[in-house]
């Protein structure tokens, strides 16, 4: 029996590989079937209610973090460029402070404004399950959303909107999804040469480097829109709206075993890679990403800066 072209339709190509090319037809097979598909057309699909979380950390959580650079809450706008102390003044076990504030970590809302329930699913437009997955985490993300929806950047806007802008396409793409149970985010796959120059259509791309070159065009266009001089500092550059809700500092402090010496040093992350084959939930990942080591041994011992 020759094979079923790929040009059929699915159902003639079941058709073809259960019955032949001859036309028999079985209709116990195909009273199955029908059976079968309205069954599981049948069952009702179940969402979990929404989480209503919290603006603000409560005392068990604030209890798990180390305040490194605290500052005093201010009513300064929310798009007020905020001058910093003095960065000589800066302690060696802190974040070197910028020059600059472009948005403060006080402006980032934690939770949803108001309940919501799932949005949109996503059309596959060839091979683009990297792309509908990252955007379906991203606007889940409640700090993400209310930014988009509510943090004023289409107002402020300097650069020319959707043709280079991407904060203005997530926008758009994100108010797209409430209006319809399904959608295709056709403003991003039609703009995926300005996220990244080597990302092509059709092909499929891995989600984690899509999610870290989106990012990054995000961070690019609000520095444009705000007309923040490339010359800069990069600790002003790293208080964006998206570093303030993705990124962070990790602290790291190797400690000599003869003198007790402390050298603090900080490296900026916009994400962590976890290992989760030996984890069951994702606070023993993190506990093994910062566990405690030892820096060598022999010939490769750490070797004390003091």
């Amino acid at each position: 029996m020759m094979p079923a072209s790929v040009y059929q339709p699915i159902s003639s190509v079941l058709k073809t590989s259960f019955h032949g090319h001859g036309g028999a037809k079985s209709s116990t097979l195909d009273s199955k079937m029908d059976s079968t598909l309205q069954k599981s057309m049948l069952v009702a699909v179940h969402f979990d209610d929404p989480v209503k979380q919290s603006p603000t950390l409560t005392p068990k959580q604030k209890s798990k973090y180390t305040i490194l650079n605290p500052k005093s809450e201010t009513s300064d706008p929310a798009h007020t460029i905020t001058p910093s102390k003095n960065v000589s003044s800066a302690k060696l076990d802190q974040v070197p402070e910028p020059k600059m504030t472009l948005f403060r970590r006080e402006q980032v809302e934690l939770g949803y404004r108001s309940p919501s329930g799932p949005g949109a699913g996503m059309f596959n437009m060839g091979n683009t399950c990297y792309l509908n997955s990252t955007l379906q985490a991203l606007f889940h993300t409640p700090a993400f959303v209310n930014y988009l929806r509510f943090g004023g950047h289409e107002n402020s806007c300097g650069s020319s909107g959707f043709s280079s802008c991407t904060i203005c396409i997530m926008a758009a793409t994100l108010k797209g999804t409430t209006n319809t149970n399904t959608m295709k985010p056709i403003k991003i796959y039609e703009k995926l040469k300005l996220i990244c120059k080597h990302l092509t259509h059709g092909r499929q791309e891995d989600a984690h480097e899509f999610l870290r070159y989106l990012v990054e065009s995000l961070q690019k266009s609000y520095l444009i829109s705000r007309k923040v001089p490339k010359t800069v500092d990069n600790y002003t550059k790293e208080t964006t709206p998206f570093n303030q809700i993705f990124g962070g500092y990790m602290r790291q402090d190797v400690v000599c075993m003869r003198c007790k010496h402390i050298s603090t040093t900080f490296q900026h992350f916009m994400d962590l890679l976890l290992d989760i084959r030996q984890a069951d939930n994702i606070d023993t990942a993190l506990g093994g990403y910062f566990k405690r080591e030892n820096l060598g041994q022999g010939e490769n011992m750490y070797k004390c800066e003091k």
